[in-house]
């Protein structure tokens, strides 16, 4: 599956409103199995819009485009840390089901189905520091 990103308007800027435009007239199209690196320098954007994208920060104006469809607040787009950010003390089992939004009695075969697809059903009662960093 491929995926086009698109943002046609100013959708960003920093929390104290000064000058500074982050976001602006983005455009890209990514083919499947294509590696793609954003970079720039310090300060231009890179990570805020990884940010919106995941859903982690709220874009000021919802004209951010994928696969021609509006992100919202329940786009399945995630993406991967640099550095762990699981709870140290919670097992694995536990810092999954902080991060679910529902709180149904399928709450734990959803879980499970998510330990499963990752090889990590076994470990679902170990703690981050005892497992490896990739499976981390």
């Amino acid at each position: 599956m491929s995926i086009s990103i698109s943002i046609k308007e100013q959708v960003y800027t920093n929390k104290d409103k000064k000058k500074v435009v982050a976001l602006k007239e983005i455009d890209t199209f990514i083919k499947p199995k294509e590696f793609v690196c954003i970079v720039g320098p310090s300060g231009c954007g890179k990570t805020t819009l990884m940010n919106i994208i995941g859903g982690l920060v709220k874009a000021k104006k919802q004209k951010i485009l994928i696969n021609d469809k509006p992100i919202n607040n329940d786009n399945s787009i995630a993406y991967v840390f640099q550095t762990s950010r699981l709870m140290p003390w919670l097992t694995l089992y536990n810092n999954i089901k902080l991060v679910c939004k529902e709180n149904s009695n399928d709450l734990q075969k959803k879980i499970f189905h998510i330990l499963k697809n990752f090889e990590l059903f076994d470990f679902k009662d170990s703690f981050p520091s005892t497992i490896s960093g990739g499976m981390r």
